[in-house]
Formats: structure tokens, C-alpha cells, sequence
């Protein structure tokens, strides 16, 4: 949209408040110039350079509509290119491109304020310059009619229908002499206001100056420059040409002509049709920067008539950068080596591209196209932000940002059969390294001790655990690649010892109680055997009474003697419970019998040898049995139990087999002697 800026913008608050005591003063005091005949242009006379509006919405682009016209007032449209100059903030731009050339850029919205306070052939002379003007417009242009002598009445609202413009401008008439040129002015601009997205201007066709009082000449000024509307003059009359009104066509940059031949009103309507969609186009590329600030605009011309130069503001207007991030999309996760590209629309030419991580640049690129290869392995693992920023030759900005997860550049998985191990054992670990770049190394450390370090795939290590003591190790494979990135696994093995190994202290402990075992079982089994012996003897002895009857008072000796050829059986004498002592006699002689015997009584009745023998034999039995078990106990765990231990339970098994055969020697023993006995029986009895 064009940018047509209040020329008072250039000058000093106190300068527009002279302007106004000008603008007053010169109604009373200036003289009405005389005007000559065709079209002339009031003063200062010679060049006049307009700039009527200047579009910086594409900044730094910046394009200037200007118009030229001769001292008589004529539009100028052959002046070279040379001719102009242009300055920024007074400082000349290098290069400006000129051409003179149809301003259809933009919709024109025009008013026509028509003084109806006329003479009849003034009215027709008027109409013929309204109705030019109308056939003028373009099909996107508006025009509104106003007509204006003591009071001021809208004749025709916009409307681009040209038709109804025709019949608003015949169909008017002279209502009075009065002439409200400044509130007509001031009503005009009010309508322009409702029009923002237009070209604006203002044509006023009068044949006399203002004469109603109310409105003041500057708040005609102000209402239209504020809207940024040139406002142009056809003076039909000489008395057109008042001080304020030349001062108000020249501060807001239109144009004041003259026609007062027969057809000057329509020769000056179509110079003005000239000034409002006719001009130069001037066009340069701004150095400034987009501050959105105002800054000056001059362009001077020089021609055959001389110099001049129009002067107004424009804004530089910051610019959107469009930039789209290609080669991560968000959410992504990317590893290894990602080629990024920036695409950029700039207002101006793009001067650089930085792509950054985190807000960390990690490359900067001046020039298109803007590719970026980055080695996503320089990041840590993890959630980060990536941007493409572009900046132009004046100062635009835009990015476009992307959340992505950069994967680790090194992984390392372990794999073991069994993490419970039996000391002795060997364990396979297997290590499966996931990388980017080249692995240099892997090494195996179990406590935090190296123990292992393999350069190339497979990554396999055997773990010897006989080195080790009971319990939990940790065990860690370390991978390194060759831009010193590191990854890691680890797992935890837990050795056990042998079940059925015993070793140093415990070993012998274990083997002391066993034999202490062994000795208790002995021990018993000898207490055991010795009852028995001991019950056997008590079954198998004979006792026998003698009654001795001393009658007389005198003292007497008596030899007791038993006698058993065999010599198996022992015997003992005992009186009144006191053992005798014995005295070991040679059998007596063939024939010779001992002396008699009384029995005083029987001795108590006593089980049959047959049945003692039997459960004697019994229980003997039982005894060796157990024994025999308890042996080969012992000596099954001295062959299982290595060392002094076990060569102790097989020896205390063997003393167990020995008194084994001893009991049985003395069990058998008594048998053999009670059939001696009964042999010798039957040798005294002779048989019976």
C-alpha cells in the first residue's frame, strides 16, 4: 500500500503553527494574481517535482510515484533517468531505477468537489472537466462527487459506475453565490478516510476563493494531509488564485492550474488525469535496516527549467523470513551424520544461515544453498532442540525449530549363558557393539580391574573363575571408538564354590568332627559288645552251694577242689560272700574221686543252654549289623573326602571291622566251650 506521509512530518511543530498564521494571514493579504491565458502553474515558477506517495511494505524495496511539471504546469513525462537523484536520510542511494509509466498499482479513490455557486456557462464549463475526469477511471478506481457554494452536499457517494457519476454531474444546478471551499475541502477528506486501501486524491473545480467563514484554511490543510490525499485546483476564474489555497495544493503535493480559454477546464482536467495515474516510478533497493522507523526521502531532479526536489517520510518496514528446516523433522531421532538445508524467503537477499543445537551454533552458512552436513555423534544423548535462523541483508529474521532425540553413538549389549557360576567353571561373555564410527577397542574389566582388551570383532572373552573367591563380581565391557566416544554394559555374576570340595580351615574342621564321630560310634560299639560279653558270662555260669558243718570245737581245714580235664572253664570259691584264693592243683588220679559234697540247697533255676544261646546269638547279631553298617559309612565318605579326612574315616572304618570279627571270635567262644563241657560230662558219667 502506498506511503503518503503529511508533508508536515519534514518540518517543525513551530513551523506548522507559522503555516497557519500564513495560511490565515494570506487570505486577507495576498493578491489575486492575474491569470494569462491556456494553463499556467503559480508560483515559484519553473520545475516542480511532486512525490505523491512511496510504498515501503516490501522494504527494502522501496518505489516513489512522482510527477513533474513545467513552469506553465504541464505534466513533464520525458525527463531521463539521469535527471533523479535519491537520498536516504540525506545520504544518495547508488542505484535508482526511473520510468515513467501508468500507476495502476493500486485503486484510486478520488473526490470531486464542485463549486455550484457559478455563472451558468462556468456550471457547462465545469461539467465538461467532471465528466473527463470520470472517463478517466480505472475499473478499480472509486469516485465520489461533493458540490459546494454556502453549504456543502454529497452529490454521488463512491461508485465505480461511471454512469451514475454522468447523471450526478448533469443533473447540476446554481443554488446560490457563496463559496464554502474549505469545508468542502474538509468534508472531501472525511469521505477519503473511509477508503485506506486506495490511492487518494482530492480535485477541486472552483472559480473563486473561499468566502464562508467556519472553516479555517488550516483545517482544510490538516484534514487532507492527514489522509495523505494531493489536492489539485482547476481554477476557472483568476480569483481561484488566493495565497492559502496555492499553499495548500503545493503542502499537500498536488497541483494548481488555470484554464480560462474555452476549453482550458478540460485541458487542465486532463493534465490532472496525468498527475493522479500518470508519474515516474523511482525504484531503488534501501540500505537501511528494518527498524520500522521513519526516515526521509528526498528525490531531486534537475531539468532544462532548473532544479527542484520534493521531500517526504517512509517507514522501513521489518519484513517476515520464511525458513523451512529440512533433513530432521520433529520428534525424530536421528544418529551419525545428518546433512541438513535451510530453505529461506527473505524480503532482501539472505546474508546467512546458522543452524544451532540448543542455541549452540554448530554451523553458519553465507551462501545458497544452505546444506549443513553434521555429525550428530558431537551431541550428547538425549533430548535437544534444533534451528535453522536466516537473516537478510537488512536486519529480517526468521527460524524454524525442530524437537529431536539424538541417539547414542555407541551401544554395547552383553550376553553370558549363566550369571551363577561354580567356581572352576569357565564363562563365555559375548559383547555386541552398535556404532557409528570405527571401534577401537573393547576392553573387559571385572572389579574394576582390566582383565581382557580385544581391537576387533567378535567381541567374545572367556573368564577363567578359578582366580576368584566366592560371591558377587561385577563385570563390565567398555567399547571406545575413534572420536573418543565411549559406551558401556555391565552384568553381575555371582560365583559359587564347589559343594563338595572342602578346603584350608574349614576343610579340616569338617574332617576333625567327622573322625570325632567315628570315635564316639566306636566307643559305643566296644561298650556295646562288652555288655553282651559281659550278660553271656552271667547266663553260662554254674553255681553250686556246699553247707560245711563244723561239730566240735576244734579247728579244722577243709581243701575244696574242682577239676576240669579240659582246662576251659575257670572256678571260684567263695564263703559267706568273701572270695577264697585259689590255688591251681594237678587233676587228680585216675579213679580218684573228689571228696563228697552235701547240697545244703539248689541254686535258682536257670534257662536251658539252648535258649540262651539262641537270643545270645540273636543280639550278637543285631551288634554286628549295626557295626557293619556304621563301617561301611565310614568308609564310603573317606573315599568321597579327600586328604588326612578321609584316610581317617577309612581307617576308623576298618578298627570298626576289626571289633566286629573280635565280637564274633567272642560270641562263638562260650558254644564252643559248653560242647567241651558236655563231652567231659558224659566221659565222668561213663556215658549216660
Amino acid at each position: 500500500m502506498g506511503d503518503r506521509r503529511p508533508r508536515t512530518q519534514s518540518a517543525a511543530p513551530a513551523i506548522v503553527a507559522v503555516l497557519a498564521l500564513l495560511l490565515s494571514a494570506s487570505m486577507a493579504l495576498a493578491a489575486p494574481a492575474r491569470a494569462s491565458a491556456g494553463l499556467q502553474a503559480e508560483d515559484p515558477p519553473g520545475l516542480t517535482v511532486a512525490v505523491s506517495r512511496v510504498e515501503s511494505d516490501a522494504f527494502p524495496q522501496v518505489a516513489a510515484w512522482v510527477t513533474l511539471t513545467s513552469a506553465d504546469g504541464w505534466p513533464l513525462t520525458d525527463v531521463a533517468s539521469d535527471r533523479f537523484s535519491v537520498l536516504e536520510d540525506g545520504v544518495p542511494v547508488p542505484e535508482a531505477s526511473v520510468a515513467f509509466a501508468n500507476d495502476d498499482s493500486q485503486p484510486v479513490a478520488l473526490v470531486l468537489a464542485l463549486d455550484v455557486s457559478t455563472a451558468a456557462k462556468t456550471l457547462s464549463e465545469m461539467q465538461q472537466a467532471a465528466v473527463t475526469l470520470i472517463d478517466a477511471l480505472g475499473e478499480r478506481d472509486q469516485m465520489a462527487i461533493v458540490t459546494f457554494y454556502s453549504a456543502v452536499q454529497i452529490a454521488q457517494p463512491f461508485t465505480s459506475d461511471k454512469a451514475h457519476l454522468r447523471g450526478a454531474v448533469e443533473q447540476l444546478t446554481v443554488p446560490g453565490s457563496s463559496t464554502a471551499l474549505y469545508e468542502a475541502i474538509l468534508t472531501a477528506s472525511a469521505m477519503l478516510a473511509e477508503q485506506p486501501e486506495a490511492r487518494k486524491a482530492l480535485v477541486v473545480v472552483t472559480d473563486s476563493e473561499n468566502n464562508v467563514a467556519g472553516v479555517s484554511a488550516y483545517e482544510a490543510f490538516h484534514a487532507a494531509n492527514e489522509q495523505g490525499a494531493p489536492v489539485y485546483v482547476l481554477g476557472l476564474t483568476s480569483q481561484a488564485r488566493s495565497g492559502s489555497l496555492v499553499d495548500i495544493v503545493r503542502l499537500t503535493g498536488g497541483q494548481f492550474l488555470s484554464g480560462v480559454d474555452p476549453d482550458g477546464a478540460v485541458l487542465a482536467a486532463q493534465a490532472v488525469e496525468k498527475l493522479i495515474w500518470h508519474g515516474y516510478q523511482v525504484s531503488y533497493q534501501s540500505s537501511l535496516q528494518a527498524d520500522d522507523a521513519d526516515h526521509e526521502l528526498a528525490i531531486q531532479v534537475t531539468g532544462e527549467e532548473g532544479a527542484a526536489e520534493d521531500r517526504t517520510r517512509f517507514t522501513a518496514r521489518s519484513g517476515a523470513v520464511s525458513v523451512t528446516l529440512l533433513g530432521a523433522a520433529d520428534g525424530e531421532t536421528l544418529r551419525g551424520a545428518v546433512p541438513l538445508a535451510a530453505e529461506v524467503n527473505a524480503p532482501a537477499q539472505v546474508v546467512s544461515v546458522e543452524f544451532a543445537l540448543d542455541g549452540a551454533t554448530i554451523g553458519l552458512v553465507d551462501a545458497a544453498p544452505y546444506h549443513l552436513e553434521w555429525n550428530s555423534a558431537s551431541a550428547s544423548p538425549g533430548l535437544h532442540t534444533l534451528t535453522a535462523r536466516a537473516v537478510d541483508a537488512v536486519g529480517n529474521q526468521g527460524e524454524a525449530q525442530v524437537a529431536i532425540e539424538v541417539a547414542a553413538p555407541l551401544a554395547v549389549t552383553l550376553s553370558v549363558p549363566q550369571q551363577v557360576i561354580t567356581i572352576g567353571q569357565s564363562v563365555v561373555i559375548d559383547a555386541l557393539v552398535d556404532a557409528v564410527s570405527a571401534v577401537t577397542e573393547v576392553e573387559l574389566r571385572i572389579d574394576n580391574g582390566v582383565v581382557s582388551v580385544v581391537d576387533a570383532a567378535p567381541y567374545r572373552f572367556t573368564v577363567d573363575t578359578s582366580t576368584y573367591a566366592p560371591g558377587d563380581h561385577l563385570v563390565i565391557v567398555h567399547a571406545r571408538d575413534q572420536h573418543d566416544h565411549t559406551a558401556e554394559a555391565q552384568v553381575n555374576l555371582r560365583l559359587t564354590a564347589p559343594p563338595a570340595r572342602a578346603s584350608g580351615l574349614a576343610g579340616w574342621v569338617r574332617g576333625l568332627l567327622l573322625a570325632l564321630v567315628a570315635v564316639v560310634l566306636v566307643v559305643i560299639d566296644i561298650v556295646a559288645l562288652r555288655s553282651i560279653l559281659k550278660w553271656q558270662k552271667r547266663r553260662y555260669q554254674k553255681l553250686r552251694r556246699l553247707e560245711v558243718r563244723n561239730l566240735g570245737n576244734v579247728p579244722s581245714r577243709y581243701q575244696l577242689r574242682a577239676t576240669e580235664p579240659a582246662g576251659s572253664l575257670r572256678f571260684q570259691f567263695a564263703i559267706n560272700g568273701r572270695w577264697l584264693g585259689q590255688t591251681e592243683l594237678q587233676p587228680a588220679e585216675s579213679g580218684t574221686l573228689p571228696a563228697q559234697t552235701q547240697a545244703s540247697a539248689s541254686g535258682p533255676a536257670q534257662p536251658s543252654g539252648q535258649d540262651v544261646r539262641t537270643q545270645a546269638g540273636q543280639m550278637a547279631r543285631q551288634v554286628g549289623d549295626l557295626s557293619g553298617t556304621l563301617a561301611g559309612a565310614l568308609s564310603g565318605v573317606g573315599r568321597f573326602v579327600p586328604g588326612s579326612a578321609g584316610a581317617l574315616a577309612r581307617s576308623q572304618a576298618q578298627t570298626i571291622r576289626e571289633q566286629q570279627r573280635s565280637a564274633r571270635e567272642l560270641t562263638q567262644a562260650p558254644s564252643r566251650a559248653m560242647g567241651r563241657a558236655r563231652g567231659l560230662g558224659r566221659r565222668v558219667t561213663g556215658g549216660r
